[in-house]
């Protein structure tokens, strides 16, 4: 079982077990919008999930990149700046 499928099945679980509780009785039609809804609600948290891991991805490249450019830099001044260092 996919993971979105297990996130679907635990919301179409609980808006069920929501719908028993208040005492509502589905017909066969609400069970089936409900289980899109479940659906739905997976796939939306799923998406959510990967938009973030993409993001958290992204700030460490770019945290990454900014740390190797700014040791660059320090180091290029320090072999440029250097008097003892001879350029060709």
């Amino acid at each position: 079982m996919t993971e979105q499928a297990a996130l679907a099945l635990k919301y179409e679980t609980e808006l069920l077990n929501q719908a028993q509780q208040k005492g509502i009785n589905l017909t066969a039609a609400q069970r089936a919008e409900l289980s899109g809804v479940a659906n739905q609600m997976a796939s939306t948290e799923m998406a959510t999930k990967n938009a973030k891991e993409a993001m958290d991805f992204a700030k460490d490249a770019r945290k990454g990149f900014l740390s190797d450019l700014r040791s660059g830099l320090a180091n290029g001044v320090r072999v440029f700046g250097n008097p003892s260092v001879r350029r060709l």
